[in-house]
């Protein structure tokens, strides 16, 4: 169980690392005012959990944050801002970011902390769909990826809210985005995964042009992020999402209804479209 001294430990190392660099521990425990003997064995005991890396390199020890390090500050926050009262279960765990069922006292919601994998987004970077990152990148080495996709697709949400139907959003914390759960005990059915009824092509183009209309293009749209739930189409994952004024912005909606449209067509058992 973490407390007040461990996550310090990690806001030092949140605040002072770059995606890819190490603190040397010198300066950690020059930030602390605690003695060197009680922190040492807080920092062993935070490894142990694997929430930070510790390394020795030429008779000197440095650290660093991990992506479940991160994890832990913000749902500490979320937490110590009344947000959430219990963690639950990973329900989902991608390339780019991990579901997490909570709790909270208005009921059950999900976390999705994003995720940054430097392989894939060198690759992901050179496609349009993800321009919108690119662009809201700050040039500089040691921008934090995941908590600039988590904070295009919070304010793309709550821009969205009330007029396209997605899942509502309760707070955003560093890469870490408190939103609605979509479903019951388990997340709502995928697109890809439901029979097509009458009429579900054109809702599901409706929802889209809801959000063209609000001012956003979606860059990524494809029957992976459409949710079906209650007879509605929840549209899903906007962290690439990009607003219509952009130079991009035609291209990536006429790339996004292509996709669905392409999807409609492929031939299926039971779909009438």
């Amino acid at each position: 169980m973490l407390d007040s001294r461990d996550i310090a430990i990690l806001r030092i190392l949140d605040g002072a690392s770059n995606r890819a660099g190490w603190i040397p521990t010198e300066k950690v425990l020059d930030k602390i005012a605690w003695s060197p003997m009680k922190i040492k064995p807080r920092i062993r005991g935070l490894e142990r959990e694997h929430l930070l890396h510790w390394r020795t390199q030429f008779g000197e020890t440095s650290l660093r944050l991990t992506d479940k390090g991160r994890d832990a500050l913000a749902v500490w926050d979320f937490k110590t801002h009344g947000l959430l009262t219990d963690i639950g279960n990973i329900i989902d765990v991608g390339k780019e970011s991990v579901l997490v069922n909570a709790t909270g006292p208005k009921g059950d919601f999900i976390i999705k902390f994003h995720r940054y994998d430097a392989l894939v987004f060198d690759r992901i970077k050179r496609s349009l769909s993800y321009m919108s990152i690119a662009l809201r990148l700050p040039m500089a080495n040691n921008v934090d990826v995941s908590r600039v996709k988590a904070r295009i697709e919070y304010d793309t949400l709550k821009a969205l809210d009330g007029k396209v139907t997605v899942p509502k959003v309760f707070g955003l914390n560093r890469h870490a985005i408190a939103m609605e759960f979509i479903g019951d005990r388990f997340p709502a059915p995928l697109l890809k995964d439901v029979k097509i009824e009458k009429g579900t092509k054109k809702q599901v183009f409706e929802e889209y042009q809801k959000a063209i209309d609000a001012g956003y293009v979606h860059g990524d749209m494809s029957e992976y992020n459409v949710m079906c739930w209650d007879g509605k189409y929840y549209l899903i994952d906007w962290p690439q999402s990009l607003p219509t004024s952009c130079d991009f912005a035609k291209t990536l909606e006429k790339r996004d209804r292509e996709k669905l449209e392409s999807f409609f067509s492929r031939p299926k058992k039971g779909r009438n479209a």
